[in-house]
């Protein structure tokens, strides 16, 4: 599994009916959904995405990694109680994401996690910092990427998180988009 792994991991047509307190509280409603996200301080959340991993990793014992990422969708992240507040002491919605990720990754220390550092979660943490077996994968999806990212205020604001990134971890990839007409 590589990016946008929420929904194929905990999929929101066989929880979603049952339990749509595992996903976003967005606007005072919860929303299962391919485009939610999870409630990230659910701890029974935490608890099935552990055994779904566990089996994956059981059924593919040559892997090593996996990714842990979110869906899809601009602000779509869960706003309930304990989401917001981990989010507001953090400074970013990575980092309710960052806190979910490490403790994956204490669970399963000999496998790595990668995540996305895209869209709502570019910026890092102000205070968690990825595991040493978390791997961030920082995305420049909303850059204007017809220009250099200095010259431009987006292109800025993802160089910004890069240095932000790379002052708590050193294991980062950078996925970076360019447009065809920059490569032709």
């Amino acid at each position: 599994m590589w990016v946008h792994t929420f929904e194929r991991i905990l999929p929101s047509d066989v929880y979603g009916k049952d339990h749509p307190e595992y996903y976003s509280l967005i606007n005072g409603e919860r929303r299962p959904g391919k485009a939610s996200q999870w409630c990230l301080t659910n701890p029974e959340v935490l608890e099935i995405v552990t055994l779904k991993i566990d089996s994956i990793f059981k059924a593919n014992p040559d892997k090593s990694m996996i990714s842990v990422s979110q869906n899809d969708g601009h602000d779509t992240y869960c706003t309930c109680t304990g989401c917001k507040a981990l989010d507001q002491y953090e400074g970013s919605p990575s980092g309710s994401l960052i806190h979910f990720v490490n403790k994956l990754a204490e669970r399963f220390p000999d496998k790595q996690f990668s995540t996305l550092a895209y869209m709502y979660t570019m910026h890092p943490p102000k205070h968690v910092k990825p595991l040493p077996n978390v791997n961030i994968m920082l995305c420049n999806i909303d850059c204007d990427r017809e220009v250099p990212l200095t010259d431009n205020a987006s292109g800025r604001e993802f160089m910004k998180a890069m240095k932000g990134w790379a002052t708590i971890s050193n294991n980062i990839l950078y996925g970076i988009m360019v447009s065809i007409s920059t490569i032709i």
